[in-house]
């Protein structure tokens, strides 16, 4: 909250102390936390009360002002690389299928379409990483401009290209600071 965060994304490590605590930490968050993909077992896309899927939010003054529609996802693979049972009741879905699902509705109501994901670059395990899931929506007719990532501890200076959609992360444990600055427009999304 002192930050000013705008938003957060859930990551593994969010689920260590359990559900729980968790929910008190949302609860105590001056600003959503975003789980689209986090999903209640048993539903097709019902989200727990303490996740959104995504948010929006108008950026610049006058002539300059556009709304940005922010999807955020927790990484597929949280339920096997945080503790046992923490993540119990919880499906944790395909990034490019949960993109997928929101990707219309968000971006009817945004000038521009942006990813924030607890998930890498690359591809670990049978889980798909940044690069192929920007992949995936672009081969679907449904790209995105940015994608910021996180999960593998990888500081990238320079964003990761995939076709028209920049990929970046400021690295780990706060070491770094990313900022990306974007001109949007409106007509073309």
């Amino acid at each position: 909250n002192l930050m000013g965060y705008d938003l957060a994304a859930f990551g593994n490590h969010e689920f260590d102390k359990g559900q729980d605590i968790l929910m008190d930490r949302v609860a105590q968050s001056a600003y959503p936390w975003l789980g689209a993909n986090v999903v209640l077992e048993g539903t097709e896309w019902d989200l727990p009360v303490w996740a959104e899927p995504y948010e929006l939010f108008t950026v610049g003054t006058g002539n300059n002002q556009a709304t940005i529609g922010v999807i955020g996802l927790a990484g597929e693979e949280t339920p096997e690389v945080t503790l046992i049972g923490t993540t119990e009741g919880l499906v944790f879905k395909d990034l490019t299928e949960t993109i997928l699902h929101y990707y219309d509705e968000v971006l009817a109501q945004a000038d521009a379409v942006v990813i924030v994901v607890h998930m890498g670059t690359q591809d670990s395990g049978p889980y798909a990483g940044l690069e192929t899931v920007a992949q995936n929506l672009i081969d679907a007719g449904k790209p995105v401009d940015l994608m910021i990532g996180g999960h593998q501890h990888q500081a990238l200076f320079e964003p990761v290209w995939v076709g028209d959609t920049a990929i970046v992360a400021a690295g780990y444990y706060g070491r770094w600071l990313g900022q990306a600055d974007v001109s949007i427009n409106k007509v073309t999304k």
